[in-house]
Formats: structure tokens, C-alpha cells, sequence
């Protein structure tokens, strides 16, 4: 049963990040459209970030490649790491 678990637990943690990244994608184009308005600086830093890997959603398009590079700033750290940078650790 331990290996089934496991695996079970790669599938939803897997999920869970591109959860994430869905809905950092949507975040992100809600930041978009309240420009000139301007976040406070730990969701500017990611939204940066974001901005770096994804461009801005001007039309339709395919979106799974854009939630794959959002995904992978998760998991490599990089979004926390531009928040903290700008904001301090966050424990």
C-alpha cells in the first residue's frame, strides 16, 4: 500500500502546483487589467516574475505551456525566492 500512497501523492502535489499556477495566471492578468494601479511590492515581485516567463494575454491561445513555465518557478523556488527578496523570508 506504501508504494500506491506515494505515487498517489506525486499525482496531487503535482496537481496542486498547476492549481496554483492556474490561478497565479489569472492573478496576474487581474494585475494587468487594474493597471495603473500598482500591488504591494511582494505581489509585484511575483508578478514580475511571472511576467519574465509568461507574456500578458492579449488573445487566445493554448494556455498549458504558459502553466507549465508558472508551474515550474514554484517548484524551483524562484517565486518565493522574488518575494522574499523584495519582502523578507517569509517563515
Amino acid at each position: 500500500m506504501g508504494s500506491i500512497c506515494a505515487r498517489k501523492l506525486v499525482q496531487v502535489t503535482s496537481n496542486v502546483k498547476h492549481s496554483l499556477a492556474i490561478e497565479i495566471l489569472t492573478a496576474a492578468a487581474g494585475l494587468d487589467q487594474r493597471l495603473p494601479l500598482r500591488p504591494g511590492s511582494g505581489v509585484e515581485a511575483a508578478h514580475t516574475l511571472v511576467r519574465q516567463v509568461v507574456p500578458p494575454l492579449t488573445d487566445d491561445r493554448p494556455l498549458y505551456e504558459e502553466i507549465e513555465r508558472v508551474a515550474a518557478i514554484i517548484d524551483s523556488g524562484a517565486l518565493l525566492d522574488a518575494v522574499a527578496t523584495r519582502c523578507g523570508r517569509i517563515s
